[in-house]
């Protein structure tokens, strides 16, 4: 017999607020009800409408008839390029990974809106590719959005290629105007890569999985702001200004 007062315990999915925009996550509603034989019910599974920035981006022309894609490394929009290269631990692996099958798979994480913590591999991987690409092979580079770490990264490229004498405009002209969001980014650039100094693109700061241990990292107002969401809101940004991991890696630029 259903109860006639059913305790309803609505909880955030955390994922859908870690993955914001940024990714095409579903909104869970845990709301188990009893059923009238005694049991409860599977959580309501509400579908989010929005459409992720990355699945609009171009391809980059890094010039010399080489290019690259970039995009969501959990989610990218192509699936049968030869490399992926990802910087959030959010990657999701395929049978590429194993080295007997055909194609690479690659995990270089980087905090996001931060910068690599090893900068000469990260000047290796930023070589590497470029050879990569000059034998002809396809490849796809993204964080979870698309735009800090993966801007970051191609306009590494385009510096390193000479491609532009100004690489974070080139790569905010011909990919996305949201690339390379973070101070540290643009300094990381300046410092290690030659590029002209930007404005920073990120207006808040983006909720992602690769800076904290755990929701208790957001006890300073944020995590409460979550909290009284209801199941299924969708959540884009938060509206703290400025960057709420206050550049964590900015002693490595």
């Amino acid at each position: 017999m259903a109860k006639k007062n059913k305790k309803k315990n609505k909880k955030q999915n955390w994922q859908s607020y870690v993955y914001g925009g940024a990714t095409d996550l579903i909104q869970v509603s845990d709301d188990f009800a009893d059923t009238d034989d005694g049991n409860s019910s599977k959580p309501t599974v509400l579908k989010s409408t929005y459409t992720p920035c990355y699945r609009s981006h171009p391809v980059l022309d890094l010039g010399e008839g080489l290019s690259i894609r970039g995009g969501s490394c959990k989610n990218p929009t192509v699936k049968d390029f030869d490399i992926y290269i990802g910087f959030d631990w959010s990657m999701d692996f395929t049978s590429r990974q194993f080295p007997w099958n055909i194609g690479e798979e690659l995990l270089f994480e980087v905090t996001d809106q931060s910068v690599p913590k090893d900068v000469e591999e990260y000047k290796v991987l930023v070589d590497w590719t470029i050879k990569q690409l000059k034998d002809g092979r396809r490849v796809h580079a993204g964080c979870i959005g698309g735009h800090g770490r993966t801007g970051m990264f191609f306009a590494a490229l385009v510096a390193r290629l000479g491609t532009s004498d100004d690489a974070i405009a080139y790569v905010s002209e011909n990919y996305c105007e949201e690339a390379v969001e973070s101070k540290s980014q643009v300094k990381f650039l300046v410092k290690v890569f030659g590029t002209k100094t930007a404005k920073t693109t990120s207006k808040y700061a983006q909720v992602t999985t690769s800076s904290y241990t755990s929701p208790s990292y957001f006890t300073g107002g944020v995590l409460p702001k979550l909290r009284s969401l209801e199941p299924g809101t969708k959540v884009d940004h938060l509206p703290i200004k400025g960057n709420i991991w206050d550049d964590p890696d900015e002693e490595n630029v």
